[in-house]
């Protein structure tokens, strides 16, 4: 990928994930509930989880801008708000900060406590803010943490699709989930968050102009687009037309997962084997037009070191012919001379 295309993919993300904050708390300013939870029987996202969201796609437009000290207190902001959070759910207490802003609607869906936000929205919060804050100097660190979050907020995400509560809600009723929306602007803001220099982390392959690079990004689109069609044909024919069980559903999502995860491992493969193929070629290719060419020099120098002999033999018979011509000289004179010295 093109360091223009990653700026302008960070740029959008960062003021999308902003826009998903201010927008959830307009929501809550206006009591729009659909700006909240997107449907009245799914979990809304709390205040302090759009405000935390508002901050961090601050922050990671301020770092893309070089804004440094602005970056690091947006990051500060939303890792207090995820260590506090966290810290209740831990210890029990009550900090007041779950409707320090705003009163939760009564009665929401999944809220343990009104106002708090779930579990793993307040983990990925500090990992997110201790991520950003050590993205300059220990970069390979902050992308595992970034990966980690990435594949939280996708395992809620296809809780949402799968019907499994599991997946966006762990514990008991003392647990609150995670909202649909919040899973989704999770997976968006650390992608973007490993997408920052990722030359230096562990993405550097994936980014790569080269054809390991291209490949990859192929195979992972695909491989995400088929496992997540594939399991929402399974738990619609299993769920939504009784045609078999969980159990079996589980089973059979395992194993259609694995044959077209291998199959896009084999095009993938298929697909390097022919690039190198090709280069090899091509090298081929190159190697004999070289050989050639050193003929053809040999040929022109062989030419040369005849023409150079030639040259050298008719230099020498005309060496031969001037020695020849000035004796000849010299002798005519000699005969004058007798010749004079004769009629004196």
């Amino acid at each position: 990928m093109k360091k223009s295309v990653i700026e302008k993919i960070i740029l959008v993300f960062s003021i999308v994930t902003m826009a998903v904050g201010g927008i959830v708390i307009l929501g809550w300013i206006f009591d729009v509930s659909i700006f909240r939870s997107l449907s009245p029987n799914l979990v809304s996202m709390k205040m302090n989880t759009a405000v935390a969201f508002l901050f961090l796609g601050a922050a990671v437009l301020f770092l893309e801008k070089g804004r440094k000290a602005a970056s690091l207190a947006s990051s500060l902001v939303v890792f207090l708000i995820g260590s506090l959070t966290f810290l209740e759910y831990l210890f029990g207490w009550n900090l007041g900060i779950d409707e320090l802003l705003i009163k939760d609607a009564p009665g929401a869906v999944l809220t343990a406590v009104p106002g708090r936000m779930a579990i793993m929205t307040a983990i990925n919060f500090i990992l997110l803010g201790l991520t950003l804050l050590g993205i300059r100097r220990y970069k390979k660190a902050s992308d595992i943490l970034s990966m980690a979050v990435l594949y939280n907020g996708f395992l809620a995400f296809l809780g949402y699709l799968q019907g499994v509560v599991e997946f966006y809600k762990i514990g008991g009723t003392q647990i609150t989930a995670m909202a649909l929306h919040t899973s989704i602007a999770f997976m968006a803001v650390s992608s973007v968050i490993l997408l920052f220099e990722a030359d230096r982390g562990i993405l550097r392959i994936f980014v790569s102009q080269r054809n390991g690079g291209k490949m990859l990004r192929r195979a992972l689109f695909w491989t995400v687009l088929i496992v997540v069609a594939i399991s929402q044909l399974i738990h619609y024919l299993g769920a939504s037309l009784n045609y078999f069980g969980r159990e079996f559903e589980g089973a059979f999502f395992t194993i259609v997962t694995v044959f077209f995860s291998s199959f896009v491992l084999f095009v993938v493969a298929q697909n390097l084997d022919t690039e190198e193929m090709k280069k090899i070629e091509i090298e081929a290719s190159a190697k004999k037009e070289e050989k050639e060419y050193r003929k053809k020099l040999e040929l022109e120098r062989d030419k040369l070191k005849k023409l150079a002999t030639d040259l050298e033999a008719r230099n020498k018979d005309l060496q031969e012919i001037n020695a020849f011509t000035a004796e000849r000289e010299q002798k005519m004179n000699e005969l004058k001379e007798e010749i004079i010295r004769l009629k004196s």
